[in-house]
């Protein structure tokens, strides 16, 4: 995926008609995107809205965009209007942090994470 032009008409069209192949091979309702931070958001958006239309809403999407800002997380998951989770990485700073720290306080480890947040739109991952 990551050397596609996917502002290309016809890779954009090719994309989705993967997904709909995919679907028609294995029995899937969700997909999980590496490195989303290099896919636009106009082509994620439309890959959700016609696998939605093609195949029927529900999907579960999950994408890996390593940020440790919070605010550009929330932003991301507006702009896919909330069909899209992330990996919460603040929260595995969060637990990486706590584990190196002696009398560490784990009631504080949801602070500055999407699952404080935006629960719903955060996925877990063990990535360090």
């Amino acid at each position: 995926f990551a050397d596609l032009d996917y502002t290309h008409p016809e890779v954009e069209a090719d994309v989705k008609a993967w997904g709909e192949w995919l679907y028609g091979q294995v029995p899937i309702n969700g997909i999980r995107f590496d490195a989303i931070k290099h896919y636009s958001e106009e082509f994620l958006r439309s890959l959700v809205e016609h696998l939605d239309d093609k195949i029927g809403p529900g999907w579960f999407l999950v994408g890996e965009f390593w940020q440790d800002s919070l605010d550009a997380m929330r932003t991301y998951i507006r702009n896919m209007q909330h069909k899209f989770s992330l990996f919460d990485a603040p929260l595995v700073y969060n637990f990486s942090s706590m584990s190196n720290t002696e009398n560490a306080d784990l009631t504080k480890v949801f602070e500055g994470t999407l699952v404080g947040a935006e629960p719903v739109n955060a996925g877990a991952s063990s990535q360090t």
